[in-house]
């Protein structure tokens, strides 16, 4: 496959990422707010949404064509839109829901299997030291920080290894 292809195929594919994230980060602020949550209601329309696509489609598109691999940008992409909704949640709400981390741990075997690394070992080491640092951090924090920040940097170890 052509760079060209390749790149305008992420592209796309960073569009559809970004038109999901935001009502799938607004569903989960949502559902805190409603269980008494301190935080604020997240807004979806087009002036937010548009960058974020914008963001991702350059992100996929470049991913794409300097990769020439269709399985990188898609990968990409999508840990990148996790990434995003995380981030959206975790400044609305001040809170890590654990149905992303689990993701972020689907997106490191899927990685681990398709791209074939990081490695086994690597991916452990990299959720261990994550893990262990923030674990450190939120001791010593005294609640600066929470759980969710710690497993989500655990599993973000195990994506980068």
């Amino acid at each position: 496959m052509s760079r060209l292809w390749l790149g305008a195929v992420g592209a796309l594919l960073g569009c559809a990422a970004a038109v999901v994230a935001c009502p799938a980060s607004r569903q989960f602020v949502d559902r805190y707010l409603a269980e008494g949550v301190e935080g604020y209601s997240l807004s979806c329309s087009a002036p937010r949404i548009l960058p974020v696509a914008a963001g991702l489609a350059l992100f996929g598109g470049f991913a794409g064509w300097s990769s020439q691999s269709l399985r990188v940008a898609v990968l990409g992409v999508l840990c990148t839109s996790v990434f995003y909704v995380v981030a959206l949640v975790d400044l609305q709400v001040r809170r890590i829901p654990n149905l992303l981390v689990g993701v972020v741990i689907v997106l490191a075997l899927v990685q681990g299997l398709v791209l074939g690394w990081p490695t086994l070992w690597a991916s452990a080491l990299g959720g261990l030291i994550g893990g262990g640092v923030f674990t450190v951090l939120y001791v010593l924090g005294r609640g600066a920080m929470g759980l969710g920040d710690v497993k989500f940097v655990a599993a973000s170890g195990l994506l980068i290894g």
